[in-house]
């Protein structure tokens, strides 16, 4: 922003604005990624073609629906049904995490219950992901964001109200790289519409009060808006939990491959 003049900076942020009246959505003011977030790429890629399937019809969220014994109903389910996880893990034990169908906690990112849905889950992935995969490295990431997405959907079957409905979405994964948005850049700013004033936020503010909002609905709300608030929440306290180690696991990286020459004194150059 500093390098642009007035006139610029006043007529972009005035754009910035009347879109964000349209969708709401925060915009990261100033924290370019130094290099291409290739796995950030291949996530929203991967959950482009998640989607496109749904469109063709050969993924159906019909078929996750309970049968006998809690069983899907179909072949090809990727989406966990709470209810029937649940009744699976009363009749079977420890036996239904191999036996049901409970590897749909891991698959379920992948899917979405419409564009809106989709497309938001990619902006957020993106504005969030981009430095923070910088920071842990492609792997690093791609299993950081996994890790988040299963425990979310692990926590939206163990507590939601709705539980016939499946669970769908990459928001549990997205809000662990938020977690770790917040540990690596607390202080960068995020524009945000709010009573059609634009504010300039410190992204903690933001996230401090978007992981309260999610509190608050999952506690309150009655399970009809079709919104996974606690896989949000436990997707979030899995990057807050994990965000350290990572880091600290860099940071030895780094401190190993680059070495600092020790400062020479006179004594050293005389000799």
């Amino acid at each position: 922003e500093g390098q642009q003049t007035r006139g610029r900076k006043l007529a972009r942020r005035g754009a910035i604005w009347v879109a964000q009246l349209l969708v709401q959505l925060p915009v990261e003011v100033e924290n370019p990624a130094h290099s291409r977030p290739w796995m950030v790429m291949a996530l929203i890629a991967s959950l482009f073609v998640g989607f496109g399937l749904q469109l063709a019809g050969i993924i159906d969220l019909a078929d996750c629906m309970p049968g006998l014994g809690g069983l899907p109903v179909g072949e090809l389910c990727l989406a966990p049904v709470a209810g029937a996880l649940r009744y699976q893990l009363s009749e079977l034990g420890l036996a239904a995490l191999s036996t049901g169908s409970w590897y749909t906690v891991a698959t379920h990112w992948l899917l979405h219950g419409g564009w809106a849905h989709l497309l938001g889950n990619c902006y957020f992935l993106y504005v969030f992901g981009d430095n923070v995969e910088h920071l842990f490295g492609h792997l690093r990431f791609l299993l950081f964001f996994l890790g988040a997405a299963v425990v979310g959907g692990i926590a939206e079957v163990a507590f939601t109200h709705t539980t016939l409905a499946p669970i769908v979405g990459a928001s549990g994964g997205i809000a662990g790289v938020m977690a770790a948005y917040l540990w690596c850049f607390p202080r960068n700013k995020l524009f945000q519409v709010v009573l059609f004033i634009q504010l300039k936020l410190p992204a903690w503010v933001y996230l401090f009060v978007w992981v309260g909002f999610q509190a608050v609905m999952g506690l309150f709300e009655s399970g009809q808006a079709g919104v996974a608030w606690f896989s949000h929440l436990a997707g979030f306290l899995f990057g807050v939990a994990v965000t350290p180690l990572l880091l600290a696991g860099r940071r030895r990286r780094v401190a190993a491959i680059v070495r600092v020459p020790a400062t020479v004194t006179a004594d050293t150059r005389q000799r």
